[in-house]
């Protein structure tokens, strides 16, 4: 084996797709220890337990040969509530601290990259009032941000992935060290997880206060990144824009070039809530954005000022520098059969919730005609910038 060519044992190592096999293969020889090391560790997978905990914590010790190859760091949580029966079967207090250690610590992973977190995917927290007992799970994530801000940033560090994150407001989403964390990425990824009751309960504390707070908190803080996603609870049927609200308000990301909004309500009562103002406002810088599952609302007067076609159309006016579009609708939506589904209209029942329109809606017919004539003038564009003809 020593005696095959170093190109041949990379193409051998490269073809080997699980973690253990890649392990086992740098057993086989000196040469080939080399070889499949970087492989072997470029991706590093945490669980919620004392002892994924501290496997991290002996990788970040470890010669320079391991810790070098990390590339990415996920931490995946369980997605499905019936695997935990009560707290009494999650790691607990010592499953916390050893994994706020070990995030705290990341910088030992020279050339880390990407951090993913999957967080679990339940919420079990009080929607009508903070908590001054909260969850392991909420702990859980707060332990580990707090780390996160605590520690040396990994120096090469530019991606960010949050999913699930619960919907309740801390302090840790206004401090500046978490800040300064967040102002380094090129990468941000957020999507939110509640528990929100249809009856009014996006009306109450602490979901309000979470979206109005805390996310607008991390938007301010992300000030270098080049792509954003933000994804509210929409497979729940609760879109975030109107109620609960983000205040954008002036807050401009002077790199952003593409975007992912998925689950949001666009409103235009107040500017500073309004998220398709927030697109505009990144016109000299967007290139690709991507709307998924979002909604025009009409609040509690049922009033559509702004139907799809003005949005599109007002896109197609000020995003001149567009390349893609991507607009699709929420898979888990009602389809009222009167209409696209891509082209959702809601009305919001204060005590029960957003509601599907199930009406005609004035001016909705200019929606899919605004809707082909901006994906034709950005596919022009994207023709041009490539140097082909437009037909």
């Amino acid at each position: 084996m020593s005696n095959l060519p170093v190109e041949l044992l990379h193409s051998i190592a490269a073809a080997v797709e699980t973690t253990p096999a890649l392990l086992q293969l740098r057993l086989v020889s000196k040469t080939l220890n080399v070889v499949a090391t970087p492989l072997a560790f470029r991706v590093i997978t945490v669980n919620d337990s004392v002892k994924s905990a501290d496997a991290l914590s002996f990788l970040q010790g470890s010669d320079g040969s391991v810790a070098s190859a990390v590339r990415e760091v996920r931490f995946e949580g369980d997605l499905e509530e019936e695997q935990w029966t009560g707290e009494n079967e999650t790691s607990g207090e010592a499953g916390r601290q050893a994994l706020r250690a070990a995030f705290s610590r990341l910088a030992k992973f020279a050339n880390l990259e990407r951090l993913r977190f999957d967080f679990h995917g339940f919420f079990q927290e009080d929607t009508q009032e903070i908590s001054n007992t909260p969850t392991h799970f909420l702990r859980l994530q707060l332990d580990i941000f707090a780390a996160l801000a605590a520690g040396l940033p990994p120096p090469r560090l530019v991606s960010l992935t949050l999913n699930n994150v619960l919907a309740v407001p801390a302090a840790i989403y206004a401090q500046p060290a978490f800040h300064a964390f967040l102002s380094r990425l090129y990468t941000f990824e957020l999507s939110v997880l509640c528990e929100a009751e249809p009856e009014g309960a996006y009306l109450e504390m602490p979901l309000g206060e979470f979206f109005a707070s805390s996310v607008a908190h991390m938007l301010r803080s992300v000030t270098a990144v080049r792509y954003l996603a933000l994804r509210s609870s929409s497979e729940r049927g609760h879109p975030v824009g109107h109620c609960p609200v983000i205040p954008f308000g002036d807050t401009r990301l002077p790199h952003l070039a593409a975007l992912t909004l998925e689950g949001f309500a666009l409103q235009p009562a107040t500017r500073e809530y309004d998220a398709a103002a927030f697109v505009v406002a990144h016109a000299a810088t967007l290139a690709h954005l991507e709307l998924c599952g979002c909604t025009i609302d009409g609040g509690g007067a049922v009033h559509f000022p702004r139907p799809w076609g003005a949005v599109l159309a007002l896109f197609e006016a000020e995003l001149v520098g567009l390349r893609t579009f991507a607009f699709t609708a929420d898979p888990g939506g009602v389809d009222s059969g009167l209409r696209d589904p891509r082209f959702a209209y809601t009305w919001l029942e204060v005590d029960w919730g957003y509601l599907p329109m199930e009406e005609a809606v004035e001016g909705e017919e200019g929606d899919l005609p605004a809707l082909e004539s901006l994906m034709a003038a950005v596919k022009a564009r994207a023709l041009s910038d490539a140097g082909e003809d437009v037909e």
